[in-house]
């Protein structure tokens, strides 16, 4: 079964905000095959060695996210784009 609707993950460093700007533009623009948007992130940005201490509060272990700070500057603009 082909379908039209799309989900965006964004977590990954590779994922920029601009996706999000971009989603945030489709949807304004009538885009319904977007149905859904997720944006992980932690407090801390980045990626830390679990195996060098002291660790980082608040920063992921196994990839390298957005931090806190920036999601939420990506959220308003999305949130701001959609109106």
């Amino acid at each position: 079964m082909q379908t039209d609707d799309l989900r965006i993950t964004r977590s990954h460093p590779l994922l920029t905000p601009a996706i999000l700007d971009d989603a945030g533009r489709r949807i304004r623009q009538g885009g319904s095959g977007i149905k859904g948007l997720m944006v992980e992130s932690h407090l801390a940005a980045g990626k830390q060695d679990p195996h060098q201490q002291p660790l980082t509060y608040g920063q992921s272990i196994t990839d390298a996210c957005l931090g806190f700070e920036d999601t939420r500057a990506a959220l308003l603009r999305l949130a701001e784009t959609i109106g």
